[in-house]
């Protein structure tokens, strides 16, 4: 043999040593839009039933109290119906399946790992408790978005009545056409939330995967097209350690407030990661999703 077949064979050789260590995560995307409908099912299905019933008990309320002018009591009496329904309520009624559809959803990334290589990864309880705590961490999102957001705008609504002339069955009237506007843009946020969760639990349920399967690095590999966001743009191609990724997962897995996580993994600014040195980012970039609707 030639010294030139010689370095083509070594060559070759390297090359296949490259291609073992390089592993392709095959996702089962069946399964996984499967999930995502059921969770957003379960998020705009238990909204929509309790939505129903709270706009009839608002309704009700202003309706048979009687022919006066709207007053700051009466707004204070139609907050407290709307939040004893559509705050605590509502996540009381998600919880159990929001919880188990969590764990499906994090056992879903190990077990994708676990094709991919060719093993069989185990399920255990400590991952169930993990779960379960990103469960309780999709519940928190739920409640942020009473508290935030529709808290405030169910204010503005309610606030254009006081002091006016109109007759409660005024007052019921706009305020019903108000509360179409918020719950539209609710079943929008739920529908976003239902994919950013999805997304979420699936890449730690990974990473919990490549712990086990002894990967010690991993790709960022975003969908480059026209709609691709400038912070996925920057962060396609970056390798990361598993154990960074580790680290990640068990600093998320420990908090307790949406504040929290907010803080750990907010969204970052496309020029918080542009030219920036993968091993100088700030934490919550190891993995997605890295935006609202991320599709890397």
């Amino acid at each position: 043999m030639s010294l030139y077949q010689k370095m083509e064979l070594v060559k070759k050789i390297d090359d296949m040593i490259e291609d073992v260590e390089s592993i392709v995560i095959f996702k089962d995307e069946k399964k996984y839009g499967k999930l995502l409908t059921q969770l957003n099912n379960v998020l705009l299905n238990t909204f929509d039933d309790l939505q129903v019933e709270t706009l009839k008990s608002v309704i009700h309320y202003l309706v048979y109290k009687g022919k006066k002018k709207f007053t700051a009591a009466d707004a204070e009496k139609v907050k407290k119906i709307i939040e004893k329904r559509l705050g605590k309520s509502l996540t009381d009624l998600m919880e159990d399946n929001v919880i188990s559809l969590h764990e499906k959803i994090y056992k879903l990334g190990v077990d994708e790992v676990a094709k991919s290589v060719n093993m069989k990864l185990s399920f255990t309880t400590n991952d169930v408790a993990a779960a379960e705590i990103l469960g309780n961490h999709g519940l928190f999102w739920v409640g942020e978005h009473y508290s935030e957001t529709m808290t405030k705008e169910f204010d503005e609504a309610l606030s254009g009545y006081f002091d006016s002339d109109k007759s409660l069955q005024d007052v019921a009237d706009g305020f019903e056409k108000q509360w179409e506007g918020i719950v539209t843009r609710s079943k929008s946020y739920y529908t976003g939330l239902a994919e950013h969760t999805t997304n979420r639990v699936r890449e730690l349920g990974k990473v919990t995967g490549y712990e086990k399967a002894g990967i010690t690095e991993y790709e960022i590999v975003a969908i480059i097209d026209d709609h691709t966001s400038e912070i996925c743009e920057s962060m396609n191609g970056r390798t990361f350690t598993v154990e960074r990724a580790v680290k990640f997962r068990d600093d998320l897995l420990a908090l307790k407030s949406p504040a929290d996580i907010k803080e750990l993994a907010p969204w970052r600014k496309p020029d918080e990661v542009k030219n920036i040195d993968t091993k100088d980012l700030p934490p919550g970039l190891e993995l997605p999703p890295y935006h609202w609707r991320c599709r890397t």
